[in-house]
């Protein structure tokens, strides 16, 4: 099967989160399982300064020409030559070299994002083809920035002749794709397409609604939150429309990449264990209490948090809780930034409370591995998760979750009750309203079980790690999702 993943932002060449982890991964397990798999991405300027950091050279596959708003965009597609998938860079400078991948300095998109992405999916469909020398199977486009993909396949036999299956992944419904309706000339759209069943949302553009509108399957990262998103709380405008879709719309839940998430090999961490033999892990808490300089009593609880400062989070929450982490009996390890009015209260908190928190602001990825290894517990409060890696990334390493029950944190940590999880049946803990009370229940009850029963403890920790958190089981199952769209 001939499959082409399309998405604006792959690991390690350039990324904001959790899609281009995904998309470093997911192509490689459809790959290992037989598929013929290429993934197109923009040449960002950081996949650029990325590529030269690490020496590698791209070669040139193909030229693409593209004429949209009146001008013509010249542009070449760069293939990064190693195993597994083949990757594609779409190389147009005009559009994407600059700072930021999707954000100008005013922190909003660009104000040409549409002409950006519309550039990016015409390249894919005007060469597709000579990449495979021949008709791809699928063509599978990642949230809005390749929602155009699907629309034009449908919409545009010119561009993209009939055959091709098409097959859209919401990560994150918050991120629509809205623009002025204008840009539907600009862009060479049919009017056609703007209806309430198509691209009209409000009177504007909505690019990841056309998408759902005209793709074969629409997925989600995770099955709750493929039922959240019909919901008013959850569907960020869109609930009614996504009601109407039912047989196109399910969920499958993100793997990780397990050998990269590994304590046995991890070259990163102070020592390696694993799950029979989790010794290594208390030499990995003393080195991470020592490096940042956090005393701890016996018995208290280690917590840590790896997360984007977003009030979606719930880093709110995690603020609430600090002045009670001494009643609760625990010391609080924080990595990550985002909100500036949640950094400074972090930094308040811990110049009162630095002997309970140790803040770092800002990503390391070093770090992050020596929390996950170094913690007892790991807290995603979060109030929105469409499917959340850290939370599987701490379980690998023994770090037992506290999380709010939404989204993909309520599909991979299964919470069967305290005596249930003493004996090991369930994976961590969940609170169902993401407020400070629910929280706080949550955490006491993870103190008070490490505090009071070490046996239980373990147990827990021994089902996280030995969980099945890898990519082979979603892979086939977006196999099998292509086989259904093809059939139709």
């Amino acid at each position: 099967m001939r499959i082409a993943h399309v998405a604006a932002e792959i690991a390690p060449w350039c990324g904001t989160g959790g899609l281009g982890e995904v998309l470093a991964a997911q192509p490689a397990a459809q790959a290992r399982l037989g598929a013929d798999v290429v993934v197109y991405c923009p040449y960002h300027r950081a996949a650029r300064e990325e590529l030269a950091r690490r020496g590698r050279a791209l070669r040139t596959e193909a030229v693409v020409s593209v004429e949209l708003d009146g001008r013509l965009f010249a542009g070449r597609i760069l293939e990064l030559p190693g195993d597994g998938p083949r990757l594609l860079f779409i190389d147009c400078p005009e559009l994407f070299d600059r700072e930021s991948p999707y954000d100008g300095p005013d922190g909003r998109l660009y104000d040409d994002s549409p002409l950006r992405f519309g550039f990016f999916a015409r390249a894919v469909l005007q060469t597709v083809e000579q990449v495979f020398g021949g008709r791809p199977d699928v063509l599978h486009a990642h949230d809005w920035q390749a929602a155009l993909v699907p629309l034009l396949a449908r919409t545009r036999p010119d561009l993209c002749p009939p055959g091709p299956a098409t097959l859209l992944t919401i990560h994150n419904l918050s991120y629509q794709g809205v623009f002025d309706r204008s840009w539907l000339d600009r862009l060479g759209l049919p009017w056609d397409l703007f209806h309430l069943d198509g691209l009209e949302f409000w009177g504007r553009m909505n690019l990841l609604k056309g998408a759902v509108a005209t793709a074969d399957v629409v997925t989600t990262v995770s099955l709750r939150y493929a039922r959240e998103i019909t919901t008013l709380p959850f569907g960020c405008g869109l609930h009614d429309f996504l009601r109407q879709v039912p047989r196109r719309l399910t969920g499958v839940v993100n793997g990780i990449d397990t050998d990269t998430w590994d304590p046995q090999t991890d070259k990163q961490i102070r020592s390696n264990y694993t799950a029979d033999d989790p010794e290594g892990k208390e030499a990995c808490r003393e080195a991470l209490l020592a490096e940042l300089e956090l005393p701890i009593e016996p018995g208290e609880l280690l917590l840590g948090v790896v997360s984007r400062f977003d009030r979606h989070k719930g880093l709110d929450l995690v603020a609430d809780l600090v002045p009670e982490l001494e009643e609760l009996g625990g010391r609080l390890v924080v990595l990550g930034s985002g909100d500036a009015g949640l950094e400074q209260r972090f930094r308040l908190l811990s110049e009162r409370f630095g002997s309970r928190l140790a803040l770092r602001l800002g990503w390391d990825p070093g770090l992050a591995h020596r929390i996950f290894a170094g913690v007892d517990a790991f807290a995603m409060p979060s109030r929105m998760e469409p499917c959340g890696l850290a939370q599987m990334q701490a379980m690998r390493y023994g770090a037992v979750p506290i999380v709010h029950a939404v989204g993909g944190l309520a599909d991979t940590v299964n919470d069967p009750g305290d005596e249930a999880l003493a004996r090991g049946e369930g994976r961590g803990f969940r609170f169902d309203w993401a407020d400070r009370v629910g929280f706080r229940w949550a955490l006491g009850r993870a103190a008070r079980m490490f505090r009071e029963d070490p046996g239980g403890w373990r147990r827990i920790m021994r089902v996280g790690m030995t969980a099945d958190f890898g990519w082979e089981r979603p892979a086939q199952r977006y196999l099998r999702l292509y086989a259904e769209a093809l059939s139709r």
